[in-house]
């Protein structure tokens, strides 16, 4: 079994989309919370707490997703996503295992 090396791109790629897009309910307080807290100071410090709790949770949820991706798999097909994450183009391998999993069907 060959090691593993999760790309430094996906796991940025993901942290931002987990700040941005998945937490959208967290990040979207936070930064008008920030832009009120130019007038009001109460309002930059609770904006803050929202912006690092959000980040705090993607950064977690991204090592979890990472550490999934490198701990090995006795299942065949959970080793094939593992592996493609791990490629160079790792879209293009994981579009390939979803259908290699789908023929298999």
């Amino acid at each position: 079994m060959k090691e593993r090396k999760y790309p430094t791109k996906l796991f940025v790629i993901g942290f931002l989309f987990g700040v941005i897009i998945y937490r959208f309910y967290l990040f979207v307080p936070s930064i008008i919370l920030l832009i009120a807290g130019t007038f009001v100071k109460p309002c930059y410090y609770i904006g803050c707490l929202i912006l690092l709790i959000d980040l705090v949770i993607s950064f977690i949820w991204q090592i979890r997703i990472r550490n999934l991706v490198l701990n090995d798999n006795d299942n065949p097909s959970i080793q094939r996503f593992q592996d493609a994450f791990t490629e160079d183009k790792p879209l293009d391998e994981v579009i390939d295992a979803v259908d290699d999993i789908i023929d298999e069907i």
